[in-house]
């Protein structure tokens, strides 16, 4: 049994992709962040709908919901894209993180990575989006396979790219079978990952030794790499932002949409 628990943890694997977050702040929006009370985090199921993505809209559902309760037991704020099976424009999916100015932005999807167990994918040279890149590492690691380290790489997934807080897409390997525990362990590393991220910004110099510690930093931020666009045509548009900018109560955290 103890065997079949560790081939289980082992043989999950993920990738994140990194984008940048602004960093200039209007006043408005400095004095908001001051005075909050709560860390707030949008957790972005990806795809849903007539969007099935690689098949993966069910798993991405799943971990967002889950994903929500751990960190709502830490005392966050957790905004979901979307909470049930449907579907969702890009736009609106980026506009959720920007209107409520969320502490951080967590898009989960999967995909077919034989080969890269995890990676890091940065966009632009924005320290908070690598460090909480580097948080969720640290959790993921250690909880799902100490052996293997994270890798970087440029990516520009439209969902991260277009946010203005920090944003890391999370990849989940479908190539291996995702079961009740297997999710919850991924949940769980996550959960940690955000939480230590968290912790980080109450520090004052939170920025300089994580962009020390990835070698070869710096030749990600002159590859450009081909950004990935909103489709042209979608189905008619969510209703899910349609209601005045900043009242998003209708994205509560306990009802979804």
């Amino acid at each position: 049994m103890k065997q079949l628990s560790k081939i289980a943890v082992t043989t999950l694997s993920l990738s994140l992709a990194v984008a940048h977050c602004a960093l200039a702040q209007t006043p408005s929006q400095a004095s908001k962040a001051t005075t909050s009370a709560k860390f707030s985090v949008v957790i972005d199921a990806g795809h849903g709908g007539t969007d099935k993505g690689e098949d993966e809209k069910e798993i991405n559902l799943s971990l967002a919901l889950q994903l929500r309760t751990e960190l709502e037991k830490q005392g966050m704020r957790v905004i979901l894209t979307r909470s049930k099976d449907e579907f969702l424009p890009l736009r609106e999916r980026v506009d959720v993180a920007n209107q409520v100015k969320a502490d951080c932005f967590i898009s989960l999807h999967g995909q077919h990575q034989k080969q890269r167990p995890f990676s890091y994918t940065l966009n632009y040279k924005n320290s908070n989006s690598v460090l909480l890149a580097q948080t969720l590492d640290n959790g993921l690691t250690k909880r799902l396979n100490p052996t293997i380290k994270g890798q970087v790489a440029p990516a520009n997934y439209f969902v991260i790219r277009e946010t203005t807080v920090p944003s890391v897409m999370v990849m989940r390997n479908l190539d291996t079978p995702s079961t009740p525990k297997s999710e919850h362990q991924l949940v769980i590393a996550l959960a940690e990952g955000i939480e230590n991220y968290a912790q980080t910004q109450k520090s004052t110099n939170k920025e300089a030794p994580i962009l020390r510690d990835i070698p070869n930093l710096g030749k990600f931020f002159n590859s450009p790499s081909k950004p990935q666009q909103a489709p042209k045509s979608t189905p008619p548009t969510s209703p899910l932002l349609r209601k005045p900018p900043g009242n998003l109560n209708f994205l509560s955290t306990k009802t979804g949409k």
